[in-house]
């Protein structure tokens, strides 16, 4: 009888290792594998556009994974309300709008938080003191830690002289990845902060949260991005910069009339220039962030019978088209 149970044992003790072993097995051979989307990701971000774009010079990216990131919806009022506080006592709520908007003013003073896009716009001429003398990636960095408690990480591309002699800086949030997130507006920056005499007059900053999901994101290819960019609708858009326009066209027409509507109307034959990968926000109502293309572009426009060449951006969808959901 003890024998029988030492065997019993030993069985016992030999199906628990080989379990054991075989879940080893599963766990390293599985652990590696990249985890795609169940379903297409609908591609909030961007709308689409029967303007053809000729795709030159396409650069694939050096990085092989790209991920989906979620948009959070949280606001920081709360935040939003000590920096005011820390900044003066004699600011005052002059207007709001609970869901879209908050506007406190103090003389000529002004700060605006816009909870729609989530962005802090202030001006303080009083200043804040910075403890260095020209603001760079890391300044963003502390800045925003300083009244909002994150750790966020930026890239600062460029400077500018302002009207009242300060330096104006734009940064774009970076990710983990080191890509750059854009927006539309302006020089395509997420951030910028205005510096005078060693201390910040005024901003506008980026208050949105974005966290990282464990889902991959294939790219579309170049041969893929070729074929299927000027079908109608594939997600693209394209905004020509009418700045360049200003010492041509724009002398000849009124900036706000129906004419440069008109001339924008007869926008064709872009080419691309140049391609980079970025993540692209709008609002909180993209619910995801994801990899787009970026393609600086040349158009042409006419007016009274002659062509014009214009500079244009155009933010197109770059994640492989099976996994990405097109309204038909």
């Amino acid at each position: 009888m003890k024998n029988m149970l030492n065997k019993k044992n030993i069985w016992i003790l030999v199906i628990i290792i080989v379990v054991i072993a075989i879940s080893l097995v599963i766990y390293f051979f599985t652990r590696g594998e990249d985890k795609y989307p169940d379903q297409p990701i609908e591609q909030k971000s961007l709308t689409s556009s029967d303007l053809n774009i000729g795709v030159n010079k396409f650069v694939e990216p050096k990085d092989s994974k790209y991920f989906l990131w979620t948009v959070s919806n949280s606001v920081k009022l709360n935040s939003v309300q000590k920096m005011i506080q820390s900044l003066s006592s004699n600011f005052e709520l002059v207007n709001s709008e609970e869901g879209a908007y908050y506007n406190w003013k103090n003389g000529t003073d002004e700060i605006l938080y816009d909870t729609l896009k989530n962005y802090l716009l202030f001006n303080h001429s009083e200043g804040i003191l910075m403890d260095e003398a020209e603001i760079n990636a890391n300044s963003f960095s502390k800045f925003v830690k300083r009244f909002f408690d994150v750790d966020w990480k930026y890239n600062v591309f460029k400077n500018e002289k302002g009207s009242n002699g300060e330096t104006i800086y734009y940064a774009k949030r970076i990710l983990e990845e080191n890509i750059n997130i854009e927006v539309r507006e302006h020089n395509q920056q997420t951030d910028y902060l205005a510096m005078k005499d060693g201390k910040v007059i005024y901003g506008k900053l980026l208050l949105t949260e974005f966290e990282k999901t464990d889902i991959q994101l294939p790219l579309i290819t170049s041969e893929q991005l070729t074929q299927y960019i000027n079908v109608d609708e594939y997600p693209k858009e394209i905004y020509p910069q009418l700045n360049a326009l200003r010492d041509s066209l724009l002398k000849e027409i009124d900036y706000l009339s129906e004419d440069l509507e008109e001339v924008l109307d007869t926008l064709k034959n872009c080419e691309s220039t140049s391609t980079d990968l970025i993540y692209y926000y709008k609002s909180f109502d993209q619910e995801y962030l994801t990899p787009v293309y970026k393609l600086d572009a040349l158009c042409e426009v006419s007016y009274n019978n002659e062509t014009y060449s214009i500079p244009a951006i155009a933010y197109v969808n770059a994640i492989d088209p099976q996994y990405v959901y097109i309204p038909e």
